[in-house]
């Protein structure tokens, strides 16, 4: 079975969102297991 274009940019897309929200969330939990606070930077 053939993949059309469009699917495939979507399937891209939703990797790319997926992936962005795994690399938060595993941040996140790292950063709370070794007690460090990060926040974003102020100018």
């Amino acid at each position: 079975m053939k993949q059309s274009r469009v699917m495939s940019m979507i399937e891209a897309a939703t990797n790319v969102v997926v992936g962005y929200l795994l690399a938060i969330a595993t941040q996140i939990v790292v950063f709370r297991g070794s007690g460090s606070r990060q926040g974003l930077p102020s100018t």
